[in-house]
């Protein structure tokens, strides 16, 4: 998912991002929401759970939404 303004572009996490996230982390800035100076020993692997918890949460609910749409669909088959 994407938000785009003209000052901003907020995205989903991708891979690749920890050397961003761990440059930002060095100074001690980010301690606060968690980030601090020795994250990028963890980035990748945080980076990686983040990202295959979104294609699990995405993959779970696309299979929900499939098979409720069948559902519906051989009901009304059935029904009429």
């Amino acid at each position: 998912m994407n938000i785009e303004t003209e000052r901003i572009i907020i995205r989903s996490i991708q891979r690749g991002d920890e050397k961003a996230y761990a440059e930002m982390a060095k100074d001690g800035s980010l301690a606060e929401i968690g980030f601090d100076e020795n994250f990028s020993d963890w980035a990748e692997d945080w980076i990686n759970e983040a990202v295959q918890e979104y294609i699990t949460y995405f993959f779970d609910h696309y299979i929900s939404f499939k098979t409720i749409l069948r559902l519906i669909l051989l009901f009304q088959r059935y029904s009429l």
